[in-house]
């Protein structure tokens, strides 16, 4: 007998991220003195409604300095799923962080294991949020850039979202993964954002949904990269992480 096919639950979310804002407004001032950040191309990301920010991802600190610079607006991050299932104090300690500052744990081990995630995105981008995206997967273990994963376009064609390509340049020299503390650095770090993309559900060409995501994910790699002026490599970041520091 066949069973019934149960969808994937969504995942959970925070519904205010209250320490989303508490944390934002203890570190700002701090991160501003070490970092300085410079910030070019802020009007591209929507003041209101659903986007999309797709960035490069050096550092830990990514996901702290764009809500430095994104000041009006509340990023929920799409975040691995390891930073919500740790054990001990310390995993629940960090559990109860990213969940109270309303990010949502995303399964990487590949296959429809994803899927929960991506309800709940559409979901989210459905209620008007600004969702920040990683499309490398991971932190970059070397500085580089690597290829992107097909996720991001996935939601922007269910949703509709304009994808606002952006880049953090620096932060791999201030802290690379491994590192949790910043060095001092006399260099400015920056964060540029890029012009919306939007894409029709699908291509005109009647090319394999496949194929289109691969063209449509590679494009906006190329347009981080520009940002970012990194060198590029089409690897898999995952596949070079050194076990324990990514």
């Amino acid at each position: 007998m066949g069973g019934r096919v149960t969808a994937p639950a969504e995942a959970p979310v925070q519904r205010n991220g209250y320490l989303y804002w508490v944390t934002k407004l203890v570190l700002t001032i701090p991160l501003v003195l070490v970092l300085r950040p410079k910030v070019e191309g802020l009007h591209h990301v929507p003041a209101s409604g659903p986007a999309i920010l797709a960035s490069n991802h050096t550092s830990f600190y990514d996901w702290l300095v764009l809500p430095l610079v994104v000041r009006r607006r509340r990023i929920i991050f799409l975040a691995k799923s390891s930073y919500f299932t740790g054990a001990g104090l310390r995993g629940r300690l960090r559990r109860y962080f990213f969940t109270a500052c309303g990010q949502v744990p995303v399964d990487r081990s590949g296959g429809g294991a994803g899927e929960a995630a991506l309800r709940t995105a559409l979901r989210l981008l459905d209620e008007g949020h600004l969702l920040g995206v990683f499309p490398e997967g991971t932190r970059s273990p070397d500085g580089r850039l690597h290829r992107g994963r097909t996720g991001v376009v996935r939601m922007a064609m269910a949703s509709g979202a304009p994808v606002v390509p952006c880049a953090t340049i620096g932060l791999f020299d201030v802290a690379p993964t491994g590192r949790v503390l910043p060095r001092l650095s006399r260099r400015r770090i920056a964060v540029r954002f890029g012009p919306p993309l939007t894409w029709p559900v699908a291509a005109q060409d009647g090319a394999p949904e496949g194929t289109v995501l691969r063209q449509r994910t590679d494009e906006l790699m190329s347009l981080i990269q520009q940002l970012s002026e990194q060198e590029y490599t089409d690897t898999d970041a995952r596949g070079l992480q050194v076990e324990g520091r990514a």
